[in-house]
C-alpha cells in the first residue's frame, strides 16, 4: 500500500519543465484577458490620449469616434484571440497537439489577427498613423500563424496516414 501511495505521489510532483512553461503561459494570457476589459472599459480615457496627436484624414468628433469603435472591435477581437490561445493552450497540456480542433483554432487565430491588421491598417491611414506599426506586427504573425497551422494540418494528415497502415 506504500509504494503505490508513493508512486502518486512522486507521478504527482513530476511536473516537467514543459508542464511549468504551460501553466506560466496560461496565468500570463489569464492577465493579459483582464488587462483587456480593463483597457475595453476605459476607451474613451484611452481616445483622449491618442487624439492630440495629428491625424492624417479623421478630424475632431468623427474622429474621436472612429477611434472609440474600431477600438472596441479591435479589443473584442483580442478577447476572442485570448480564449482560443487559451484553449489551444488547454488542449496542448493535456496532451492533444496534433488535433484538428487545435488547427481550427490556429485558423481562427490567423482570420482574427489578420483582421486587426486590416482594421489597424484603416485606422492607421485615417485616424491615427502609428496604427501601421500594428498592421506590419500583425500582417507578419498572421503569417507565422498560418506557417505554423498548415504544419499542424499536415502532421495530421501523416499521422492518419501511418494510423491506416497499420
Amino acid at each position: 500500500m506504500k509504494r503505490w501511495s508513493e508512486e502518486i505521489m512522486t507521478d504527482k510532483m513530476k511536473k516537467t519543465a514543459e508542464d511549468m512553461s504551460i501553466t506560466l503561459t496560461k496565468i500570463s494570457i489569464s492577465l493579459l484577458f483582464i488587462a483587456s476589459i480593463i483597457l475595453i472599459a476605459l476607451g474613451p480615457w484611452v481616445v483622449n490620449l491618442v487624439i492630440e496627436f495629428p491625424s492624417p484624414f479623421f478630424q475632431g468628433e468623427i474622429r474621436f469616434w472612429v477611434l472609440l469603435l474600431l477600438g472596441y472591435v479591435l479589443g473584442c477581437l483580442a478577447l476572442a484571440c485570448i480564449v482560443h490561445l487559451y484553449r489551444l493552450l488547454s488542449r496542448i497540456g493535456k496532451n492533444q497537439v496534433f488535433i484538428t480542433q487545435n488547427v481550427q483554432y490556429m485558423r481562427y487565430l490567423g482570420w482574427e489577427v489578420g483582421t486587426v491588421a486590416l482594421i489597424s491598417l484603416f485606422m492607421g491611414l485615417t485616424a491615427y498613423l502609428p496604427m501601421l506599426l500594428v498592421t506590419v506586427s500583425c500582417s507578419i504573425l498572421t503569417l507565422i500563424i498560418r506557417v505554423i497551422r498548415n504544419a499542424f494540418g499536415k502532421a495530421i494528415e501523416l499521422q492518419d496516414q501511418v494510423d491506416y497502415t497499420i
